[in-house]
C-alpha cells in the first residue's frame, strides 16, 4: 500500500462521530458573541458548521448521495445543539475553558478538518458523476461545500450589523481560497490527470488541511499558504487582488507665490 492509502486507511479509522463531535466543539467556539441571544448564536453557528455542505446538498438535489445535515441523521442535530450548549452555556464556562486548552483545540481542529476535506472529495465525486468531466461544476460545488457556511454566516452578521471585516464574497480569504484549492486538487489528481484513487485523493488534500492547521495552533499564525499563489495569479492576469491598495499618485495641489502666479508641488511638500 502507499503512504496515501495507509493515511485514508487511518482517516477513515476514526469514527464519524467523534469527529463531528470535533467539528461542533471547534465551530461552537468561533460564535460565542450572541449569548444573550440564543437563537441567533444557534443558527449562525450551524451555518458556519454546516451550512456549506447544505448549500451545496440543495444545489445537488438532484442525487441520492447528498441531503442537507439537518436531514440526513438525528445524531447530526443532537450532537450540534449539545456542544454548542455545553460551550455557550455550561456552567462556570467550564468546557470552553478546558476545550480552549491547546492540546484539545487542535484534537477538534483535526476533527473539523478531516471532515472539510472529506466533504470536498465526497461533493467533489457527486459532481463528477452528474456532471462528468466538466470542471467549473466540481470546483464550484467543492468550494460552496467546503466554504458556503463563511459566507452563509457573513450574510447572517451582515444583516445583524456584527460584520467586522469585509464579507467573503467582497475579499476571498483563507476559507473561500483552502475550499478552491482543495477542490482542485483533488479533481484535478483524481479526474484530470487520474494519477490517484479517489481514496488516496481525499487523503492528500486532507493531510494538508490537518497539518496545516496543526502548525498554526503551534505557531499561533495563520500561515495562509494560498495567499503568495492568489498574489502570483492576480499579478499575471492583471486582475486587482481584492485587499491589496494600489499606490496612489500624489495629488498636485497650486501654491501661490509672491508675485501672484502660482506653481504646482506635491501635497504634502
Amino acid at each position: 500500500m502507499s503512504l496515501l492509502q495507509d493515511l485514508s486507511a487511518l482517516y477513515a479509522s476514526v469514527p464519524f462521530q467523534w469527529k463531528l463531535i470535533g467539528h461542533c466543539l471547534i465551530v461552537s467556539s468561533w460564535f460565542t458573541t450572541h449569548k444573550d441571544k440564543f437563537l441567533l448564536n444557534y443558527w449562525t453557528g450551524f451555518l458556519g458548521a454546516f451550512g456549506g455542505g447544505c448549500l451545496s446538498a440543495l444545489i445537488l438535489q438532484q442525487s441520492p448521495d447528498v441531503a442537507v445535515a439537518l436531514f440526513e441523521a438525528n445524531m447530526i442535530g443532537i450532537t450540534w445543539t449539545l456542544c454548542w450548549w455545553l460551550i455557550n452555556y455550561s456552567p462556570y464556562n467550564l468546557v470552553a475553558q478546558v476545550h480552549n486548552l491547546l492540546p484539545v483545540r487542535m484534537v477538534s481542529k483535526i476533527c473539523m478538518n478531516m471532515l472539510r476535506a472529506g466533504i470536498i472529495a465526497q461533493r467533489v465525486n457527486v459532481s463528477e458523476g452528474l456532471y462528468p468531466g466538466v470542471a467549473g461544476a466540481a470546483l464550484f460545488i467543492g468550494t460552496i461545500a467546503a466554504s458556503g457556511g463563511k459566507l452563509l454566516v457573513d450574510l447572517v452578521q451582515k444583516l445583524n450589523g456584527d460584520l467586522n471585516t469585509r464579507a467573503e464574497i467582497v475579499e476571498p480569504g483563507f476559507p473561500l481560497r483552502t475550499g478552491f484549492f482543495g477542490s482542485l486538487l483533488y479533481w484535478v489528481t483524481v479526474y484530470w490527470l487520474g494519477v490517484l484513487k479517489p481514496a488516496e485523493g481525499g487523503a492528500l488534500v486532507t493531510t494538508i488541511f490537518v497539518a496545516h492547521g496543526i502548525a498554526a495552533d503551534l505557531t499561533g499564525r495563520l500561515l495562509d499558504f494560498t495567499e503568495p499563489v492568489a498574489r502570483a495569479l492576480h499579478a499575471i492576469t492583471n486582475v486587482p487582488m481584492p485587499g491589496l491598495q494600489a499606490p496612489q499618485k500624489t495629488a498636485k495641489a497650486p501654491v501661490p507665490t509672491t508675485n501672484g502666479k502660482t506653481v504646482e508641488t506635491k501635497k504634502g511638500k
